[in-house]
């Protein structure tokens, strides 16, 4: 194993992204506003879309609650 792929901890799978019970992956979120993961990728770095919660660099999750309230506030 390479020093860039070792997890940060040994009982830790490479593959597994962390995971936070309630919370939507970037997909999920995607989905319910109706836009594709790269468009609120975009938004989310741009600080236009919902507001996200960066587990790791790579792993953004989002509370249904946020999504809902940005969606509710683009449909006026």
């Amino acid at each position: 194993m390479t020093g860039a792929q070792q997890p940060l901890l040994m009982l830790e799978p490479l593959h597994r992204e962390p995971t936070v019970r309630g919370l939507l992956n970037e997909a999920q979120a995607a989905r319910a506003i109706g836009v594709t993961v790269s468009e609120l990728h975009a938004m989310t770095t741009a600080g236009l879309g919902p507001v996200g919660f960066a587990l790791t660099p790579r792993v953004v999750r989002y509370a249904p609650a946020d999504v809902a309230a940005w969606k509710g506030q683009r449909v006026r």
